[in-house]
């Protein structure tokens, strides 16, 4: 019996709804939270509220919960209901194509919070679901032997006193709480090893500093200190007696995650590589030996277009949201779509047909040039063309009867910059001119 390999047609909302979270929220401040490696992504907090609505509504996937929150939920007798795992996966894959570092910094989605909801009590659940939590586990002397564990935890009345050093703690200085691996008594080994639920302004608790990393900038990495720190007894998570195993679900549950982080991550190297190949290819192995297909080549550049119009559409949308709807209103709208229309007409009906001519009548060096230049390259100025329009539209439409700033005004402008420049390159094209009369497209 064969096994399809592809995801359910159910998960596609998911996807894009992952997809587009990770090209409009991480991406564009991506970079600004590797240069301000330490600071906090505020932009974040939106993101959050909307997925704990997600995760209220059971549409947010298992998660660190592992569907015990589904478990309880009653429906019609027959139905199976399946996929939360894999929905998890899915938005932890997605969000790190965006930005990795940005993902592990959303707000209540730590690696604490996936202790208290794989091991925790369903008291405790109830009191400690709702906090942020990151996860202390490795200490300066081991690594990757979680039994070696040399945090202490020593019994006090109805409280455990907590002293020892922690390090490498995803947002340890951004969370309400912090899930401390702590043993009761050394000369027991894995079997004394507990999980305290530690409040980050408890005193004793201090962060010793932050590590200045590579990579994965946005999600700060944190050194902890806990010297006599006192929490009651009820911080200790999961049932009594489980010890060092209900420690280890936590790494269950998170590391088909931790696995979908790295898909995503290469999906993005290999986006970019993809482009440094595309731009770059004939220039590192020069254009006599660079063999394309014209059809598939123009057809990828017109797909690039097509998304771009419609972000300026889109863009239509977002300048009007908010405003009393009048006359004037809708007929800004109007012309905006219109113009929009114009460049499709432009690029898919003259510009695309002719060059595409031009391409296949083209040989050798003469082509491999020509779609470089007329595609890698001056494709650039297009879409940068048709950002612009996008920005000059939204900011167009809403602001009907006032006056217009000149970014905007010259927004409106912008595409026919970048039709112009084909026209450019096919004035200095040993290929001919592109706009002469020639045969159809074979």
């Amino acid at each position: 019996m064969a096994i399809s390999l592809e995801l359910p047609k159910k998960f596609a909302m998911n996807i894009d709804q992952a997809r587009q979270a990770a090209l409009e929220v991480f991406r564009p401040i991506s970079r600004k939270y590797d240069l301000a490696e330490h600071e906090y992504p505020v932009e974040l907090d939106t993101l959050a509220a909307l997925y704990d609505g997600l995760s209220a509504a059971g549409q947010a996937g298992a998660g660190a919960a592992g569907g015990r929150a589904d478990a309880e939920k009653k429906r019609p007798e027959g139905v199976v209901v399946n996929g939360g795992n894999m929905q998890s996966i899915i938005n932890s894959l997605e969000a790190s194509y965006g930005d990795v570092g940005l993902m592990l910094s959303l707000p209540f989605q730590g690696l604490g919070n996936a202790a208290i909801a794989a091991v925790a009590t369903d008291e405790q659940l109830e009191r400690l679901g709702k906090v942020w939590a990151s996860m202390a586990i490795t200490e300066p002397s081991f690594g990757s032997d979680s039994a070696a564990v040399s945090t202490t935890a020593t019994l006090d009345g109805d409280d455990y006193i907590i002293n020892g050093e922690k390090i490498f703690v995803t947002s340890g200085s951004r969370a309400s709480h912090v899930v401390v691996w702590a043993t009761l008594d050394r000369s027991v080994g894995r079997a004394a090893i507990k999980s305290f639920v530690v409040p980050m302004d408890t005193p004793g608790v201090t962060v010793a500093r932050l590590e200045h990393k590579l990579g994965i900038k946005g999600s700060p990495t944190a050194e902890l200190y806990f010297e006599n720190c006192t929490i009651p007894d009820d911080r200790i998570i999961g049932d009594e007696g489980t010890g060092f195993k209900t420690a280890l679900a936590t790494l269950d549950h998170t590391r088909p995650t931790i696995g979908a982080q790295a898909v995503g991550v290469a999906q993005g190297a290999l986006w970019v590589l993809a482009i440094l190949f595309d731009v770059g290819g004939p220039f590192l192995f020069g254009s006599a030996g660079w063999r394309l297909v014209p059809g598939h080549f123009a057809e990828r550049h017109g797909l690039i277009i097509l998304i771009a119009l419609g972000e300026s559409i889109v863009a239509i949308g977002v300048g009007v949201s908010g405003l009393p709807l009048d006359a004037g209103l809708i007929g800004a709208s109007l012309l905006g779509l219109a113009v929009t229309c114009c460049l499709w007409w432009a690029y898919f009906d003259v510009v695309a047909l002719v060059a595409e001519r031009k391409l296949r009548q083209a040989t050798g060096r003469d082509r491999a040039a020509l779609a470089r230049d007329s595609y890698s390259l001056l494709h650039l100025p297009m879409i940068a063309g048709i950002v612009l329009l996008a920005f000059g539209l939204k900011s167009t439409v809403g602001h009907v009867g006032g006056e217009l700033a000149i970014v905007p005004a010259v927004g409106v402008l912008g595409p026919y910059v970048g039709l112009i420049a084909p026209c450019i390159r096919a004035t200095h094209s040993r290929c001919a001119s592109w706009m002469d009369e020639g045969s159809p497209i074979p």
